[in-house]
């Protein structure tokens, strides 16, 4: 049996490439492996520090969710002319493939 590929998320500012497990968040991959990633909420979709820029292969990801949707809408996410942000602690990986990432804090 051959074994398929991973996901792989590109750290563009720390030039680091992680492979992942499908619908593991991002904030959950970032802490396991000792990757800075704010929170004060610890990942629980409250309080939207733990903001990512997704540069490329946004089409690899789960769609926002309501609570998303919410964190984004209160800290103008959408308004922001950064790119396409999401909560590191609600996004993940629905689909094989490369997504490049990067933050303000790395």
């Amino acid at each position: 049996m051959l074994n398929s590929p991973m996901p792989k998320i590109i750290l563009v500012q720390l030039k680091k490439v992680i492979e992942v497990n499908f619908y593991e968040s991002f904030f959950q991959i970032l802490r396991k492996n000792d990757i800075p990633i704010a929170s004060s909420c610890q990942g629980r979709q409250i309080c939207g520090r733990c903001s990512i820029e997704i540069i490329h292969g946004s089409e690899f990801l789960n769609s926002p969710d309501e609570n998303e949707m919410q964190v984004s809408k209160k800290y103008g996410w959408q308004q922001q002319n950064c790119g396409h942000l999401r909560a590191a602690c609600s996004t993940y990986f629905v689909k094989n493939g490369t997504v490049e990432v990067k933050t303000t804090y790395w």
